[in-house]
């Protein structure tokens, strides 16, 4: 399978304590060529963070309601816990979840 950096998919995520598995949107924001895909969670809650994206497209991505994207939230997924295919964002949503992630790991990574 095949996925790609702006896809919107529902994912079988792993609770951090390990005490179960809840079906769950994600953005893929690289697909990689192994069995992992580097992948933001999406939510239904408001930004929190200056790197959380408010997906304006929405409805066009095949989200249900209104979501933001949370950048700093990066998460490793193996392809094999994707259940479907949501739907693909939008060019401007994408751009500024690009410029999210550049930002954020300007915030994170000291200058070379």
């Amino acid at each position: 399978m095949s996925f790609h950096q702006g896809d919107v998919l529902l994912a079988s995520l792993v609770f951090t304590s390990q005490g179960g598995t809840k079906r769950r949107p994600v953005l893929v924001v690289y697909g990689g060529t192994d069995d992992d895909l580097l992948v933001v969670p999406v939510t239904t809650h408001p930004a929190r963070t200056q790197f959380d994206v408010p997906i304006t497209d929405w409805a066009r991505s095949g989200l249900r309601l209104t979501s933001v994207a949370r950048v700093e939230k990066l998460a490793t997924l193996d392809k094999a816990s994707v259940v479907r295919t949501l739907g693909k964002l939008s060019a401007p949503d994408l751009a500024r979840v690009q410029i999210a992630l550049r930002d954020f790991f300007r915030a994170i990574l000291p200058p070379a």
